[in-house]
């Protein structure tokens, strides 16, 4: 896949109305995940596979967790998704995991589960602009 079909694809898959200039926000930044994984296509492609095939199951682990009010497992399962979701460019979700981490940490129940909330749609776009990606090639 070339950079400038992985920028067309970026500027394709896009979530919300973004900045101040109603910039539209990358669900998932293709380029900026190539450029992560040194340029290694096959390698990029190992982790999107990753992410289809596990993080539904640890979004489920997740919600489990904060039902049982084990936030230690909250803030591990947060933090692995959050470092691969920053590294493949789906920074909003990213982002999220990291603040669902942090209240995980702080034992701040309330905000784990308004954050949860948040995360989830997001992360189901991730994997829904993942598979489109990975069908495109």
């Amino acid at each position: 896949v070339s950079l400038r079909r992985l920028i067309t694809l970026t500027e394709t898959l896009t979530l919300g109305s973004g900045g101040p200039r109603g910039d539209t926000v990358p669900v998932v930044d293709f380029a900026h995940a190539l450029r992560m994984m040194d340029g290694q296509e096959d390698v990029l492609m190992v982790t999107l596979l990753a992410v289809i095939g596990n993080f539904p199951i640890r979004m489920l682990e997740l919600e489990e967790a904060l039902a049982m009010n084990d936030l230690e497992t909250v803030s591990r399962l947060a933090h692995s998704m959050k470092s691969t979701l920053l590294n493949i460019g789906a920074n909003e979700a990213g982002e999220t995991a990291l603040d669902l981490e942090q209240a995980a940490t702080d034992h701040n129940m309330d905000s784990c589960q308004e954050l949860a909330e948040q995360f989830r749609p997001l992360l189901d776009a991730v994997i829904d602009a993942v598979e489109g990606y990975i069908q495109g090639r």
